[in-house]
């Protein structure tokens, strides 16, 4: 059950605010921390765990594996979901503050730990499937705090926010279908093996860019990483830290785990491309961020430059590129945090 707590920690939290939503805003941001609390605790007891065994691993839905619903957590799951939860307990601290804290709405602390749950998720899955619904999970919590507070700048960033990432959606959902139909297997370990047999591997570039593609998109990388900083400056303080902080990781922790596990035969074009996405996400991201005067939007066209030194660890398509992309992940999440 320790694998499933990223998931069902932060989740029944979010259903336990969701009933007190009547009760005064103080009790709420109590409740909010406790279970922030409580998922810093069972993150820290996943990391020790995984690391004393290698990997942890759960099956669902009665079936036998691959073909089963599971959940997975390694050391590189592990420590995404320890770093998100030390970057949640300090946004929820931040709300106790008067630094331009989030309206203490009902809904706040729900759709908070939603999203929580969503990026737990996503960083314990280990079939395809699952991760495109715990991604597109995260996008509506996502969506939901954007629009916090009804004003029409909420409004206008909810919009840009959404439509950029609708395409992403629909690249992920179309790349899954293919493989699947290429492959007959969702399920990471499966699809490693899968990769390995000539016949099929000569048919994998395509839904693998696709895939790629899907992914960059939602990290925010060159040339469509616009969506982020015109979304992000909306946010109050706590929520601006939370996005900054976990959002994009994710989708590079998913690139990561594919490109540099799963696919990590893909043919040498692709990471030569993505090292060029790289550099250019690297120059525009800091250009931008010369351009403007705005603290909030310098820091958010900071988030895409640093994006770009994220994608050139995998495009390395080594070892040292992996360990050196996860590394710099898990300080970029909180010190970007931190920032804002």
């Amino acid at each position: 059950m320790l694998v499933l707590s990223p998931l069902l920690v932060p989740l029944a939290t979010a259903v336990l605010l969701a009933l007190l939503s009547h009760r005064p805003a103080v009790e709420r941001r109590a409740i909010s921390l406790a279970g922030a609390l409580l998922f810093l605790l069972c993150a820290g007891l996943l990391v020790a765990e995984a690391d004393r065994v290698g990997r942890l691993s759960v099956a669902l839905g009665g079936w036998p594996l691959p073909y089963a619903i599971e959940f997975a957590a390694d050391r590189l799951g592990a420590a995404m979901v320890l770093i998100s939860a030390v970057v949640v307990v300090a946004a929820v601290l931040c709300q106790f503050g008067a630094a331009d804290p989030a309206p203490e709405t009902p809904v706040l602390h729900p759709l908070l730990h939603g999203l929580l749950a969503s990026v737990g998720a996503a960083c314990v899955a280990a079939d395809l499937f699952n991760l495109y619904v715990w991604l597109e999970l995260m996008l509506i919590a996502a969506l939901g705090l954007l629009v916090h507070g009804g004003g029409p700048r909420q409004s206008d960033a909810a919009f840009k926010y959404l439509v950029l990432n609708l395409v992403g959606t629909l690249l992920f959902l179309v790349a899954v279908a293919v493989l699947y139909g290429v492959t007959g297997q969702l399920n990471f370990a499966a699809l490693r093996e899968a990769a390995a047999r000539p016949e099929i591997a000569a048919a994998l570039p395509v839904p693998v860019t696709l895939l790629a593609l899907a992914l960059l998109l939602k990290a925010g990388a060159f040339p469509l990483f616009f969506w982020l900083p015109a979304s992000y400056h909306a946010l109050p303080a706590p929520l601006l830290a939370l996005f900054g902080g976990l959002l994009t990781k994710v989708a590079i922790y998913a690139l990561l785990r594919l490109l540099g596990d799963v696919f990590a035969a893909a043919p040498a074009p692709l990471y030569q491309a993505l090292g060029w996405i790289a550099v250019a996400t690297m120059i525009t991201g800091v250009l931008g961020a010369a351009y403007h005067w705005d603290l909030r939007r310098i820091l958010a066209f900071h988030i895409v430059s640093q994006i770009g030194y994220l994608l050139l660890g995998i495009a390395l398509a080594s070892p040292a590129g992996a360990a050196g992309t996860l590394f710099f992940a898990l300080h970029n999440m909180l010190a970007k945090a931190n920032l804002f």
